[in-house]
């Protein structure tokens, strides 16, 4: 695994942010004061870029949201886009070591000392909600790393600033920086193989609805009488 050398210059950020999260509505959060404290609202990437330039020398810690938003960077799962890629987090403590997960990351912060994330982004986002969310949940539920915050929004860590986390009554104020990102992106299938993936359907509500819509719309019958024999299939399934 190669690693690539310390770059002091802030411009790390912007070409990390260049190369694996450049799509339109992508979601940044800044955190300006140590946790736990109340959160900060997102950003898109301009006024990311600004608040950026303006305190990239202070304390200060930098997200970015695994989701992108479907009309808006309001990082919220009902403004779903789709999904850019996984995020394992605490590699190398609550996780397995560094050199033994099961992929080679497409990157890896150092988060705080010995603690890593390491990202997996695909090659296309994933646009599939319902798949999103059991790959991710999935890879969470392995013990492979911390598997708090399966979230197909999960915000992560970019690398600049400081951890910012209270420990022990203090801040950490171990730098965030990158170790690597000269991995490759890869497909869903690849991500899905490598962590023993079951990609089943979810039958959700909207999911089930849209099904038997298209089953029943090669039969002619009245509207009314399709809704009603929706409703009854699905009160039928719930008492089942």
């Amino acid at each position: 695994m190669a690693v690539r050398k310390e770059v002091p210059e802030a411009q790390i950020v912007l070409d990390f942010i260049a190369k694996f999260f450049s799509h339109e509505n992508t979601i940044f959060c800044i955190q300006e004061k140590p946790l736990p404290a109340k959160g900060w609202p997102p950003n898109n990437l301009s006024s990311f870029v600004q608040r950026f330039q303006e305190i990239k020398d202070l304390h200060a810690s930098y997200y970015i949201s695994t989701m992108i938003g479907a009309d808006s960077y309001r990082n919220s799962q009902d403004n779903f886009g789709a999904l850019v890629g996984i995020v394992l987090d605490d590699i190398g403590t609550k996780g397995v070591p560094l050199d033994e997960v099961p992929l080679p990351p497409t990157y890896i912060i150092e988060s705080s000392k010995d603690n890593y994330q390491c990202g997996y982004i695909f090659d296309e986002p994933l646009k599939d909600i319902d798949l999103a969310k059991t790959i991710v949940q999935h890879i969470y539920g392995l013990g492979v790393a911390d598997g708090g915050g399966a979230l197909v929004n999960k915000f992560v860590r970019l690398p600049w600033g400081i951890n910012n986390k209270q420990r022990d009554g203090e801040v950490d104020t171990h730098p965030c920086r990158i170790v690597d990102m000269s991995g490759p992106k890869y497909t869903v299938d690849e991500i899905s193989h490598a962590f023993a993936v079951v990609k089943t359907p979810r039958f959700t509500d909207a999911t089930v609805t849209r099904f038997l819509n298209e089953v029943l719309s090669v039969i002619i019958i009245p509207a009314e009488i399709k809704e009603a024999m929706i409703l009854l299939i699905f009160l039928e399934a719930k008492v089942m």
